[in-house]
C-alpha cells in the first residue's frame, strides 16, 4: 500500500508541475523513504494508516516544491546575474502599451479578458485580486495564464537600450 500511495502522490504532483518520468520516480522514492522512516511513529489511535501515509507524502511534496522554487532563484549580486538589471524595470513608460493591450485584449478568451479588465479597473494587483472573489492561488494561476496569452500576442518586456 505504501508503494501505491507514494506513486499516486508523486504522479499527482508531477502532473501538476509537468515533471518528467525520472523526476516523478525520484519523488515517489522520496515519499516511500519518508514512509519507511516514519512508520514506527504511526499511532493507530490518532489516524488511519492511509491518512498518515497521505500526510507524510504531502510533506515530502511540499518540501520538493520548495526546493524547486529555491533552485529557480537568482540573486542579483551573483556572478551569473551580471547585466540583467536592465530587464527588471523600464527606463521610461511605453506610450504604445495601452494601444497594444487593447489590441491584444480583443483576441483574448473571456477569462483572461475579464482579468485584464479587472486589473485595468483597479490599477493595483492586490486590489484586483481582492475584487476577483477567487482564492489567491486561483488568481495567480489566472494571471500566469493571462501573461502567456499576452506573450503569444507579442507583448513582452524588451530590454532597455542603455
Amino acid at each position: 500500500m505504501a508503494c501505491t500511495a507514494a506513486r499516486s502522490h508523486a504522479h499527482r504532483f508531477a502532473r501538476q508541475r509537468r515533471l518528467g518520468r525520472a523526476d516523478r520516480e525520484d519523488l515517489a522514492q522520496d515519499i516511500l523513504v519518508a514512509i519507511v522512516e516514519a512508520a514506527d511513529r504511526y499511532d493507530p489511535s490518532r489516524a488511519a494508516w492511509s491518512t498518515y501515509v497521505g500526510l507524510l507524502a504531502q510533506h515530502v511534496v511540499i518540501d520538493h516544491a520548495r526546493s524547486m522554487a529555491l533552485r529557480e532563484t537568482v540573486w542579483l549580486d551573483a556572478s551569473g546575474a551580471d547585466g540583467i538589471e536592465h530587464w527588471l524595470a523600464a527606463d521610461e513608460p511605453d506610450h504604445d502599451l495601452p494601444l497594444a493591450l487593447r489590441s491584444a485584449a480583443s483576441d483574448l478568451p473571456p477569462a483572461p479578458m475579464a482579468l485584464l479588465g479587472l486589473i485595468f479597473a483597479h490599477r493595483d494587483m492586490v486590489d484586483a485580486r481582492a475584487a476577483s472573489g477567487v482564492s489567491a492561488a486561483g488568481f495567480y494561476r489566472a494571471l500566469s495564464d493571462l501573461r502567456c496569452w499576452l506573450r503569444a500576442a507579442g507583448l513582452h518586456p524588451t530590454p532597455s537600450r542603455s
